[in-house]
């Protein structure tokens, strides 16, 4: 092709950029599951101009067709796919994934093309199976999804210009299943994804039974501390007539009891994965946890999970639905050409 009409394929795809930019509303629709709720958020854009944005939680226990979504959610993907042409699903993988440098993966890639790779930054990626990909992407059963981000990936971006000559840890909390990151500046040493329901066999089979006898008695231990804050909201919740806000305690109490019976868990797999860190790597001592806080974890919780580790904890609110159309209007610009 030559330099003349290479010219003119770039002014046109440049025109059709700017008409669709100008004059053609782009829709992010991202969804995400974590335990029986699935969360999603509209964004519409137009001309640089955000002209709707909102945020709805649906039970994935209530009717659902072919897949995760409840019937409810699929209406409102096809309304807007239907009304508006440009318009774009993402979603967070829930597959294992495997940190490696990009470099590496080339090497990997070559001994086995059964992987797909996510970048994470300019130096690593995360790497699955490309089953557990496709499984990924059938989840939803909307339409194909346009995006499908790593949750490092996500953890990345929004920690990104925040991060300290010092390693840190990032955590980010669901209801169902935890991630952590170990970075810094210049470095990350350790990404490790774990879940709370349906844990993988690799979770538990490497427990042996008397450390496993050790975390239950942990745990009964800690539900005996946490009773005088459960009988506290429960007669907060007999005392107050006021039915917005008994709902309001009883969910306080729900969230109380849920974070502190998991807050025994994650603590033992961050310290876990901070030893095999310290083992394996040149690495300062972490010294501060930084909690991407998705699911309104009780700030006691927050609390234990400092008094365990002996590390100082900080939380910052954290929108997985949010951050995927952050990611995924990112990537639309990257590719607009």
């Amino acid at each position: 092709m030559g330099l003349k009409n290479l010219k003119g394929v770039w002014v046109l795809k440049g025109l059709k950029k700017a008409f669709k930019e100008r004059f053609c509303s782009q829709v992010y629709i991202s969804f995400n599951v974590d335990h029986n709720l699935l969360s999603a958020q509209v964004l519409r854009v137009k001309n640089h101009r955000i002209k709707e944005k909102f945020f709805k939680t649906f039970e994935t226990k209530v009717e659902t067709k072919n897949g995760e979504v409840p019937i409810q959610a699929l209406k409102i993907a096809r309304t807007y796919s239907q009304k508006y042409p440009y318009t774009y699903f993402s979603a967070m993988s829930k597959a294992k994934e495997i940190l490696c440098e990009k470099q590496a993966f080339e090497q990997i890639k070559q001994e086995n093309q059964d992987y797909q790779a996510c970048e994470v930054n300019q130096k690593y990626c995360v790497y699955v199976e490309s089953k557990d990909f496709l499984k990924d992407f059938k989840r939803f059963k909307i339409q194909d999804v346009d995006f499908l981000f790593s949750p490092f990936s996500l953890i990345y971006d929004f920690v990104r210009d925040n991060l300290e000559n010092k390693p840190l840890l990032y955590l980010l909390l669901e209801r169902s299943r935890f991630y952590f990151l170990i970075a810094d500046k210049k470095e990350i040493f350790l990404a490790k994804s774990v879940f709370l329901e349906e844990q993988p066999e690799e979770f538990i089979e490497s427990k042996e039974e008397d450390s496993m006898g050790m975390s239950n008695e942990a745990v009964n231990l800690f539900l005996s501390e946490i009773q005088e804050d459960i009988d506290s909201l429960e007669e907060a919740i007999g005392l107050d007539s006021s039915k917005d806000n008994s709902e309001k305690i009883t969910e306080d109490a729900y969230s109380l009891i849920e974070g502190m019976t998991n807050i025994p868990l994650i603590a033992d797999v961050l310290q876990e994965g901070l030893r095999g860190v310290y083992h394996s790597r040149e690495i300062d001592f972490v010294e501060k946890v930084v909690v991407l806080d998705s699911c309104q974890i009780h700030q006691k919780a927050l609390m234990h999970l400092q008094e365990t580790l002996m590390i100082e904890v900080d939380r910052l609110d954290f929108s997985l639905v949010e951050r995927l159309n952050v990611l995924a209007r990112m990537e639309n610009e990257k590719h607009a050409f």
